[in-house]
């Protein structure tokens, strides 16, 4: 199984340092709230999100109607959305002070699976922010890009995400990272337990700054 080439450049554009610990982070329900500004552009469409599984297609219907959109027009919306409403993804609360903080002595970069095409506007977005870091725009499940991400890295690396099908991918592509599960907008967390495939389960960023710091101090004292 290979990565997709337009991935691999961009990866190989991110000049990181081998021997400084990484963090790889997802974007929405991460750093960003993705399901509230969504839920408000499906709103706009005369369409209701019902957040009864960590999922969109089938849980999206037109509110006149009560018939389920289907994923073709979902996934065009989705593409629409990031287009010309990604800058309103407000961020997740603690982010910024937390980042802050850990980018004195760690490497950050972002890995997000937002359309390639919308890529430089996530990344406005996300600098408006005060979010500043190097962005991959991915697609897909995410193991074999944090396994090309880390090819050459000489010390830990950790990554975040809201979805438990990628922590599987990297747990199966790149084991040796460790894997945070992250969901920030509380209705979705009810939704979800503990990825499997995580090594931990945190929700805010004032937990996730103090567990970051002590698993590269910990893992370094080694």
């Amino acid at each position: 199984m290979r990565l997709d080439q337009n991935i691999s450049e961009q990866i190989e554009a991110i000049k990181l340092k081998e021997n400084k610990p990484l963090i790889i982070s997802d974007a929405d329900e991460v750093l960003v709230h993705f399901a509230s500004p969504l839920e408000q552009f499906f709103d706009t469409n005369n369409m209701s999100i019902s957040f009864t599984s960590y999922k969109l297609f089938g849980n999206v219907h037109f509110k006149d109607s009560k018939k389920a959109v289907s994923k073709g027009q979902i996934l065009e919306l989705l593409q629409s959305f990031f287009i010309e409403k990604v800058h309103t993804c407000p961020p997740v609360e603690g982010v910024k002070t937390a980042l802050d903080s850990l980018k004195e002595k760690y490497q950050i970069i972002i890995l997000t699976n937002t359309p390639h095409e919308a890529k430089e506007r996530r990344i406005k977005a996300l600098k408006g922010l005060g979010l500043d870091f190097p962005l991959i725009s991915n697609d897909g499940h995410k193991g074999l890009a944090v396994r090309e991400i880390c090819k050459n890295l000489n010390a830990p690396a950790l990554f975040l995400d809201d979805i438990p099908h990628h922590h599987t991918s990297v747990a199966e592509h790149a084991p040796h990272v460790h894997r945070i599960h992250f969901v920030a907008d509380t209705r979705l967390a009810k939704l979800l337990p503990p990825a499997a495939d995580s090594h931990e389960r945190i929700d805010n960023w004032a937990d996730a700054e103090a567990y970051i710091s002590k698993y590269f101090r910990d893992y370094l004292s080694r």
